[in-house]
């Protein structure tokens, strides 16, 4: 499994390996495959829509941790960034690379994109159909499986956005758009 951040992995990789297992992107799996040898050949990844992951990302940082995670983003303007979204998208999210992002900013393209020759196949889905996912992994598991809902924010961060926040974020996130709508 790869863990895209927001997209449901620590309820995946609880319930098939009975704890979380960090975010490697699919490029990092390849290159230390053999450590990751026990676990599934078959590689899988939950793709978001990207707004709602900024959003859901974008909660977790207000609310800075949930019962599953804390939030490793730190810097002297954080707090303003929680208050004022417009300064979180100018100061962060537009100025930093995004491999210089916090793993929950970064883009899901970067950690489901192989640079590797050999890579082995990895199948996507929608986080908006987990119900296909369970059923794919019930399949090839020969088991049941059913995930429950972990690491989630809570609904008091509730963040409205205007059209050009909207825009910006869409502007950011323009790869995983395209990727996503592909599926």
């Amino acid at each position: 499994m790869i863990h895209v951040p927001k997209s449901a992995g620590t309820s995946i990789a609880s319930t098939l390996y009975g704890r979380s297992l960090g975010h490697f992107s699919y490029s990092e799996f390849c290159r230390n495959i053999g450590v990751f040898r026990h676990f599934s050949p078959d590689l899988f990844a939950i793709l978001r829509e990207p707004e709602d992951r900024f959003l859901s990302a974008y909660r977790f940082f207000k609310q800075g941790q949930t019962r599953d995670a804390a939030m490793r983003l730190s810097s002297p303007q954080s707090e303003v960034w929680k208050q004022d979204l417009d300064s979180f998208l100018t100061d962060y999210l537009e100025a930093t690379p995004d491999h210089h992002r916090d793993y929950v900013f970064q883009s899901q393209s970067r950690f489901v994109s192989s640079p590797c020759d050999n890579s082995p196949p990895i199948t996507l889905f929608r986080f908006e159909e987990m119900a296909s996912v369970e059923q794919w992994l019930s399949k090839k598991l020969e088991a049941n499986i059913v995930f429950p809902l972990k690491n989630q924010t809570e609904n008091q961060h509730t963040v409205e956005l205007t059209a050009d926040q909207r825009s910006r974020i869409r502007n950011v996130y323009k790869d995983d758009i395209e990727l996503y709508e592909q599926l």
